[in-house]
């Protein structure tokens, strides 16, 4: 049985400690057992250490499974997960090793159950001792199981230590207008923003994930170095950085914390908002 979910019985010193030092007690049991807190705690900040994700199935026909550290310590697992049996108990390991060849463990994530269309969206959040162990591992895998579903997908770095550029300075009063990025539901809107070639852009970012940090880097593609990025925020919050006179053509921007998150950038003669889906988020 699992320590974690044991219920006290009746008279025992467990039944009648007082609420706090009972969800002490258990963070404690899931800090040695589990490695990882299941909630993003608020903060206000967040500077990407490094990351790692990787494809659940042929093409990410199952999804993918993102994992993050952030250079406080901690970290967190993003799972994208799809085409998976409906209503189900999905549980996902990360491990050292290869597919062929798994070796430790480094975290286990909480149990969940897929939805009824077969889906999983989660973030959780592992701690220190988790991260310390994935960045010492010379190589990462995800195993995702459900009933009657077995798949092992490769983490691949996406962010190494040193890559993630500092943030943009202030916003010059040459840049042509300001456009607007928003995050929710680790979902960028709008999907596509143009600014005009050849001249600086402003850009202001809001995330309206609560206690879940994002933020947007610029760049040729999400494995190319950013040619411009925003602070990472945690919570409602709002920021803005610039992003560089640059040639005409077509760029992508994306979330450094959660790289599966991504944007179209459109740089040509015209600068203006959104010309891709856009979603409708109250202010």
């Amino acid at each position: 049985m699992d320590p974690t979910h044991t219920t006290p019985r009746a008279g025992s010193p467990a039944a009648g400690a007082r609420p706090g030092r009972a969800a002490a007690a258990a963070t404690a049991l899931l800090a040695a057992a589990g490695i990882l807190l299941v909630a993003v705690g608020p903060a206000a900040s967040a500077s990407v250490d490094r990351s790692w994700r990787g494809s659940v199935g042929a093409s990410a026909a199952n999804g993918t499974v993102t994992v993050v550290a952030i250079a406080a310590g901690t970290g967190s697992v993003t799972m994208r997960l799809k085409a998976l049996p409906r209503r189900a108990p999905v549980t996902v390991t990360v491990r050292a090793g290869t597919c062929a060849k798994p070796g430790s463990v480094a975290a286990t994530l909480p149990a969940t159950r897929s939805s009824a269309s077969g889906t999983v969206s989660r973030t959780v959040a592992v701690n220190r001792t988790a991260v310390n162990r994935m960045k010492a591992a010379k190589a990462l895998i995800a195993q995702v199981r459900a009933t009657g579903f077995s798949r092992c997908a490769v983490l691949r770095p996406v962010t190494s230590p040193g890559a993630s550029p500092s943030p943009s300075g202030s916003p010059s009063p040459s840049a042509s207008g300001e456009v607007e990025v928003r995050a929710r539901d680790f979902v960028f809107s709008p999907a596509t923003i143009t600014i005009a070639a050849g001249k600086p852009a402003v850009v202001s970012f809001r995330n309206d994930d609560a206690s879940i940090p994002h933020g947007v880097s610029v760049g040729s593609s999400v494995s190319a170095a950013p040619i411009a990025a925003s602070a990472v925020i945690t919570g409602v919050a709002r920021t803005t950085f610039t992003i560089p006179a640059l040639a005409a053509g077509t760029y992508t921007f994306w979330c450094p914390v959660h790289p599966s998150m991504t944007g179209r950038l459109v740089v040509s003669g015209v600068a203006g908002a959104s010309v891709g889906p856009t979603a409708s988020f109250p202010h």
